[in-house]
Formats: C-alpha cells, sequence, structure tokens
C-alpha cells in the first residue's frame, strides 16, 4: 500500500518522464492502483486539510 511518502511533488524530476502505457497483463492491478491513490489522497487532506486530486505518476512505482 502507498502511503504520502510515496508521492512525487513538483520539482521531482521524475515527473517530467513518459510513463509507459498499461500492459494486458496488468490490468488486475489497476484495482488496487486505484485504491493506493485515494489512500494518498485521503493522507494529503489530513496533513494539509485540503486537496483535491493527484495522479497516477506521482506514486513512486
Amino acid at each position: 500500500m502507498k502511503t504520502l511518502q510515496d508521492l512525487l511533488l513538483l520539482g521531482d524530476a521524475r515527473l517530467y518522464e513518459v510513463c509507459a502505457p498499461i500492459q494486458q497483463s496488468e490490468l488486475h492491478l489497476v484495482k488496487d492502483w486505484v485504491a493506493d491513490l485515494d489512500n494518498v489522497m485521503k493522507e494529503v487532506r489530513v496533513k494539509y486539510g485540503f486537496g483535491r486530486a493527484i495522479a497516477a505518476p506521482q506514486l513512486v512505482s
């Protein structure tokens, strides 16, 4: 499970890399990725008191 420590912030060079497309063999993982995004966004809101969304590439894989 991803946590707030796995979140890449503005300025991190990795955010400028092109992501690889999701492969057919990875489709079963999408549900877990969405859960990770939801978990981290909830942590952001608790810590900072605001937040609307994060993008999948912001989570360190």
